[in-house]
C-alpha cells in the first residue's frame, strides 16, 4: 500500500499544491510533520506558548506518578519525554517545553534525555523516517542505549 500513498501524495502535492491528510510540509520542504503539532497555536503545538504555570504543572503530575510508584516499591522511576520530528527539524519558534521541564529543579524523576542529543546533532535528520514521525533505527538505537546503560548499573 505504500507505493499507492505515495503515489497519492505526490500528485495531491503537485497538483493542488499542498499535502494530503493531516500533513504539512516543513519551512523547507524537506520534511513531513503533523499539522497539530506545527499550528501556530494549540494543544499539540511545538510552537505555542507555554507558561511557567504550564511547565509546573507537568512537573508536578510526574512526581506524582514517581511518588507512586516509589511508594510501590519501585527502586527508580524513569521519564522520557519524546520529541515530535517539528521540534528537532523545524526549531525555529519551538517552545522549549521538554528542556523546561527536564531542566526544572522540583522534578523527582530521572529523564533520558534524547532531546539535547537529537538537537545538538549536526544532522539531525538521520533520527526520524522521512515522511514519518517516528523514529529512524539509529533514532530508536540511542534510546536503547541510554536505556540500557542505565539498566546495567543494577
Amino acid at each position: 500500500m505504500n507505493p499507492v500513498r505515495t503515489a497519492k501524495a505526490s500528485f495531491v502535492l503537485k497538483v493542488f499544491g499542498r499535502c494530503s491528510g493531516n500533513t504539512v510540509l516543513s519551512k523547507d520542504t524537506k520534511h513531513l510533520f503533523f499539522r497539530s503539532t506545527v499550528a501556530p497555536n494549540g494543544r499539540f503545538s511545538s510552537y505555542s506558548t507555554v507558561t511557567d504555570a504550564e511547565v509546573e504543572f507537568c512537573v508536578r503530575k510526574m512526581n506524582i506518578i514517581y511518588d507512586h510508584f516509589k511508594a510501590k516499591g519501585y527502586d527508580e522511576i524513569y521519564f522520557s519525554i519524546i520529541p515530535n520530528p517539528a521540534t528537532i527539524l523545524q526549531p525555529d519558534g519551538y517552545n522549549g517545553l521538554i528542556p523546561r521541564i527536564q531542566r526544572n529543579p522540583m522534578l523527582k524523576v530521572k529523564v533520558f534525555d534524547v532531546f539535547s542529543v537529537f538537537s545538538s546533532s549536526p544532522n539531525p535528520d538521520i533520527f526520524y523516517r522521512k515522511g514519518d514521525t517516528h523514529w529512524s533505527n539509529y533514532g530508536m538505537h540511542i534510546w536503547i542505549d541510554m536505556v540500557n546503560s542505565e539498566l546495567v548499573k543494577y
